[in-house]
């Protein structure tokens, strides 16, 4: 409804505007040469005023009608075909829902319902990337996105999952649909903003739709597809030892999650590939290559409350709507809350009323890329152990807005997957194997029992059948016990491992078994009173399995830790204040050697007088900290720049993680290590004269950005936040509408507050903390959450971009747990009815 207040202030608006046009017009009268025509003149202007006010109350009224008429109801009561007893539906001031329910049916049906109320658009756009259906949409723009994901079958595998899913999951899962469909079905000429502006409507969801979502959330956390295509191409140009150098697995002796006491237990050119994916890789990347996510527990042993302190805050890219959505889930078999995903029934991350638990990815390598031999006289057929065997082909046709018939793709599937070259136009037959499409996946099967579990035991079982995206879970009970366990399916390989692209017409590669459950890392109750994860190498080399070579560096545990150990007994607050860390371990590494630099630049020097005092904290007001971000960009194009080829460069600085080990690594060796000498000169530089580059380039870098004023070269001149709309983020003038802008931004990479960007002249945040939660297990309504954007996708509605100004400070939202507590937080109460 238009309220008063607000057509109050729409007529002040048309009176003002009025008003003005009168003695603008009053002025141009004033030497009329007639009263009579004065007159006449001032009864036409008084027409006209009058007129215009008419029109503009309606364009003003009619705008905002056009605008709230998607805004879903939040209040009153609802008659709902499909449900079976009544549903309660509390609200919060931050928009976020609280669901009562007397069964479980009607619980999932009153999940999706609210989901669809808020986020409709989202999870439509979201289920089209999964299906490979966003050109039906989107057009030309969004077709080879379209051909890729058909083509790796992410539509195929989400169906395949459905049929092999449990009778109890499908349950689940068409109930959520049935909600879904029921504001879909009832809101005919109400859909969101987007919908109107496109054209287009939603179809009726299904099961399978959600299925296909989980798939691009495996890939958006599987990170070794380009990690082996590119480390191909240093081997081939650098040779394996250099090759091994710039990729570092990990430092001997480096942090691990688990200790040694917790332990129970010929290359073709892929140039031509990677610049086809590049192109293909609009919507599905995740955070470039500088991904990562932090979670911790604490034992009540270590914990002020005498409870165990839960943290966690998973890092995807970033965008508007949030990713992440709120929400607490009632009913007498089923109790949980926390951080939902958008057409995916259930909690993700959370808690219920015994156990908490939080994820981050363990990055592990599910992913392998084979090359096939094409019999010469058959390309249909391919070769096995000596033998051509016939590929499976599957048609696949896509429908594009704007043409009159689909294309078609034809999908070559051999017995590692299909062959990527095809929709990719390459020479090369290249086959991709990854774990999310190679067979069924349980992963939707397994969240149920993780919500529901009441003891370690049970949540243990549970995780038996999460298979991926493989994680780093950390857990916590009412009776004081903390654990972690790495859950997920990670495929034992015949030669060892899979860090290379590899001939597939032999056996000599392939997946031969899966590591044993029970022998998955994990720990349960660990004598140090603590368990942390930042997507780091989970075990120590002792390790018997083969998991990956793709972790991030230990920079981000390294400062969890130090947080975690700084104190004997550590409170919610301590908890806070890790998550919000933004001291930069690169920074303590780097900076001493930048300022041993002699130089006689004045301006040099200042740039120097700013690192020597500074505390190594990347706050956006930080000279310093822009200074050395900068430096450390130099510093590492510096170095290998003269030993890469042009076409790999980018490549490898988009591999965040790779180069901050590889630096690590390097200032370890003797400085005139052959890495610090630059080819391209007769010289043989030495570390330090690298060093003295690093900074000359800052300071022209900085000077030609900002000018000679040092203390303005602030970090968030260039590290700032904007959420860009999924559609819409970059087209003028709708971004000004549909994007939320958080502003200047604390932190990179290496920070627990890790808000990521892709190395080069713009250092803009493309993601890192979507979602922020600390648990006092037991003390639920003590909860506190955060998210980035808002609750609702609704452009303009309150609570569209609220968050951002919490999440950008690190200020929390109460989440409050009893039923007493949430009622006393309620601003809003919708009574959902089943139809007669």
């Amino acid at each position: 409804m238009y309220t008063t207040s607000r057509l109050r202030e729409s007529r002040l608006l048309c009176i003002l505007f009025s008003n003005s046009l009168v003695q603008r017009t009053m002025r141009a009268t004033r030497n009329s040469s007639t009263h009579r025509r004065e007159a006449m003149a001032r009864r036409a202007l008084r027409w006209f005023v009058g007129a215009l006010l008419v029109l503009l109350m309606v364009v003003v009224v009619g705008g905002v009608w056009f605008i709230r008429r998607p805004w879903p109801q939040t209040e009153g009561t609802l008659t709902l075909e499909g449900l079976q007893a009544p549903v309660t539906v509390l609200r919060d001031a931050h928009g976020i829902p609280y669901i009562y329910a007397e069964n479980e049916h009607d619980l999932f049906f009153a999940q999706g319902y609210v989901h669809a109320q808020d986020r409709l658009w989202q999870m439509d756009f979201q289920r089209r990337v999964g299906l490979g259906r966003l050109s039906e949409i989107l057009g030309e723009a969004t077709l080879e996105t379209d051909m890729f994901l058909r083509t790796v079958g992410t539509n195929r595998a989400a169906q395949q999952d459905y049929e092999n899913a449990s009778d109890a999951t499908k349950a689940i899962l068409q109930a959520y649909a049935d909600g879904v469909n029921a504001y879909i079905a009832t809101h005919r000429g109400r859909y969101p903003l987007e919908y109107r502006i496109l054209g287009v409507e939603p179809e009726p969801w299904s099961p399978v739709d959600t299925l296909a979502w989980a798939k691009m959330m495996q890939w958006d956390l599987t990170n070794s597809f380009r990690s082996e295509l590119l480390y191909a191409q240093l081997l081939d140009a650098l040779g394996s030892e250099r090759a091994a150098e710039l990729f570092p697995g990990y430092t001997p002796g480096a942090l691990t999650i688990l200790r040694e006491e917790d332990l129970s237990l010929g290359t073709p050119d892929f140039e031509a590939v990677e610049r086809a994916l590049a192109k293909a890789g609009l919507l599905l990347d995740g955070v470039a290559q500088g991904w990562g996510s932090n979670n911790w527990v604490v034992a009540p042993s270590r914990s002020e409350t005498g409870r165990p302190l839960l943290a966690n805050d998973p890092h995807l890219a970033f965008g508007t709507p949030a990713i992440w959505y709120l929400m607490a889930l009632h009913a007498p078999t089923y109790n949980s809350t926390g951080a939902t995903l958008p057409g995916i029934p259930g909690v993700v991350i959370g808690h219920n009323e015994r156990i908490a638990w939080g994820m981050t990815n363990l990055a592990a390598d599910v992913m392998d890329l084979y090359i096939e031999r094409l019999n010469p006289d058959n390309p249909n057929e391919y070769e096995v152990n000596g033998e051509y065997v016939p590929f499976e082909i599957v048609h696949e046709e896509i429908r594009v807005k704007g043409r009159a018939e689909p294309v078609v793709v034809d999908v070559k599937l051999s017995r590692h997957g299909p062959l990527v070259n095809d929709v990719l136009d390459l020479e090369q037959p290249v086959a991709m194997q990854w774990l999310a499409t190679a067979q069924p996946n349980t992963l939707i099967d397994a969240m149920y029992p993780v919500n529901t579990a009441q003891n370690w035991d049970e949540f243990r079982a549970a995780l038996q059948n999460w298979d991926a995206p493989m994680q780093n879970f950390v857990y916590a009970d009412v009776d004081g016990n903390i654990g972690y366990y790495g859950a997920g399916k990670v495929p034992i390989r015949a030669n060892g491992v899979g860090d290379t692209p590899v001939p597939g017409w032999t056996d000599e590669y392939e997946w031969v078994d899966f590591i044993p459950f029970d022998e998955l890392p994990h720990t349960f109750n660990p004598a140090r009173g603590y368990v942390a994860t930042a997507n780091h190498k989970p075990v120590p080399d002792s390790y018997p399995y083969y998991i990956s070579t793709f972790w991030s560096t230990p920079n981000r545990a390294r400062r969890i830790e130090e947080g975690l150990t700084a104190k004997e007994r550590l409170s919610l607050d301590d908890m806070a204040a890790i998550q919000a860390d933004i001291v930069s371990i690169p920074a303590q590494q780097i900076v001493p050697h930048l300022l041993a630099v002699q130089t006689d630049d004045i301006i040099a020097q200042r740039a120097q007088d700013a690192l020597r005092e500074w505390d190594y904290r990347l706050d956006a007001d930080s000279a310093a900290a822009g200074i050395f971000e900068v430096a450390y960009w130099k510093l590492i194009e510096a170095t290998v720049a003269d030993d890469l080829p042009e076409a790999l460069r980018d490549d490898y600085l988009a591999q965040t993680h790779r180069h901050y080990q590889f630096m690590e690594w390097l200032l370890q060796q003797p400085a005139d290590n052959a890495w610090w000498d630059d080819q391209t000169t007769p010289e043989q530089e030495t570390r330090d004269d690298i060093m003295a580059r690093a900074l000359a380039a800052t300071v022209e870098w900085w000077g030609r950005q900002q000018g000679d004023l040092v203390h303005e070269w602030t970090w968030g001149r260039l590290h700032t936040t904007t959420f860009k709309h999924n559609v819409f983020g970059d087209i003028s003038p709708l971004n000004r509408f549909f994007n939320v802008e958080a502003g200047p931004t604390p932190g990179d990479n290496q920070t627990p507050n890790a808000n990521s960007f892709v190395f080069g002249n713009s250092f803009a945040v493309r993601g890192g903390p979507g979602y922020r939660e600390l648990f006092d297990v037991g003390n639920w309504d003590a909860s506190r959450v955060v998210i980035t954007v808002g609750q609702s996708g609704h452009v303009f509605h309150p609570h569209y971009g609220d968050f951002a100004p919490m999440w950008l400070t690190m200020e929390y939202a109460p989440l409050p747990w009893t039923r007493e507590a949430v009622e006393a937080a309620a601003t809003q109460r919708l009574e959902l009815r089943p139809q007669q």
